[in-house]
């Protein structure tokens, strides 16, 4: 079958593939990518069922994600500046990859309902799941 995707350029296809290889929604084998189990399942899924696999593997894939949620956890106000983050990431990371690697961090668990960003304040926040 025909995927739009395939038209894009590859520069932009290696991220996503990246991505699926990291959330262990795809196996990256020989420069060729496979679709896991859950990921299939996540490629197939309506809205809600998609948040919530993305979400649980983000947590149980990302251990960026893990910390930065057990951090804010941690905290009273559930909320941390991003250059918390980012200047521990840079122990290992040089700045440009830290804030990008942050900026990943919030648009993915945005996306999953973990994570609220304010950009006026530079925060981020855990977001309560619901019960």
């Amino acid at each position: 079958s025909s995927c739009a995707m395939l038209d894009a350029p590859l520069d932009h296809l290696l991220p996503v593939a990246e991505a699926l290889h990291i959330l262990e929604f795809g196996e990256l084998r020989k420069g060729s990518l496979r679709l896991t189990a859950a990921g299939r399942v996540f490629a197939k899924g309506g809205r809600d069922m998609r948040k919530r696999l993305f979400a649980e593997h983000l947590t149980r894939f990302v251990p960026l994600a893990a910390h930065v949620l057990r951090i804010l956890d941690e905290r009273a106000g559930k909320t941390a500046p991003v250059q918390r983050f980012e200047t521990e990431l840079e122990d290992h990371l040089s700045h440009a990859e830290a804030r990008q690697t942050m900026w990943t961090l919030v648009a993915w668990g945005t996306y999953a309902g973990k994570l609220g960003y304010d950009h006026g304040a530079r925060t981020i926040r855990a977001v309560r799941q619901k019960a």
